[in-house]
């Protein structure tokens, strides 16, 4: 008996251990943008299942919050945001589609959400302040610096995730903590997306990470792949732009 309960103990303590941090993904993505619908659907069950794999590839709990037609609003990114309990060394991934534009502020997108438009770096700065604790804090906007509805011919996908060290290296592997702002285009340019693989930039994201087998590999090296990746699908109309803090603790505003 004692033997059995003991059995029972390191599983439970083994599956805590291998669980003890969590990647937290806020998904805020425009499901009933006009003329976009197929495409940003594609954008949301794209991202739900890739964030998924990541967690799985690198031994994190999956803590998902995928909006709702009605909850695709700025007060909901805030509660959301409020509402995280990030513990030690736990991701935070914030990702939006939908409508964006450039109001000349900075170089980063206004979100263009049903009850307001909110600034991208506005919400990096709140997700900073609720997580002192985060390893990693990705905020990525997959929209216009201004607005346009159109497309270009577009086939790929991205592969299925399998165990892969260079991943666990990019996410956990570095000294300090990382604050990644990105965006899918620079300021005064458009974003383009694909009906059935939804925005291009939100695809070549995946594409990149899903086949990086390089050693050693970094951020600033996987970003600016995407980019020229990006580039290459949109007929170097759109170019993402990409800023990475290196920080202590906790990250500062």
């Amino acid at each position: 008996m004692i033997r059995k309960y003991l059995i029972l103990f390191l599983v439970t303590f083994n599956v805590l251990l291998t669980y003890s941090q969590t990647l937290h993904v806020l998904l805020f993505v425009n499901e009933q943008e006009q003329g976009r619908e197929i495409d940003r659907r594609a954008d949301m069950r794209n991202m739900y299942k890739f964030w998924g794999d990541i967690a799985g590839n690198i031994g994190y709990e999956y803590s998902p919050v995928k909006c709702t037609p009605s909850t695709f609003t700025a007060f909901n990114i805030d509660k959301e945001i409020r509402e995280l309990s990030i513990e030690k060394n736990d991701i935070v991934v914030f990702y939006y589609s939908g409508h964006g534009y450039n109001d000349e502020s900075d170089i980063w997108p206004s979100l263009n959400l049903l009850d307001r438009n909110y600034r991208q770096i506005d919400i990096m700065k709140k997700i900073k302040g609720v997580s002192c604790n985060a390893k990693l804090i990705l905020c990525i906007a997959d929209c216009c610096n201004k607005q346009l509805t159109s497309s270009y011919d577009f086939t790929a996908s991205y592969d299925a995730l399998e165990d892969n060290n260079a991943l666990t290296e990019l996410f956990k592997g570095f000294k300090g903590k990382k604050s990644i702002i990105m965006s899918a285009s620079k300021q005064g340019q458009y974003s383009w997306s694909h009906k059935q693989y939804g925005a291009y930039y939100g695809n070549c994201f995946r594409q990149v990470l899903s086949r990086l087998s390089i050693s050693n590999p970094t951020w600033d090296i996987v970003l600016n792949e995407i980019s020229d990746l990006t580039l290459k699908y949109t007929e170097r109309k759109q170019k993402p732009q990409f800023n990475i803090t290196q920080s202590g603790d906790p990250f500062e505003n």
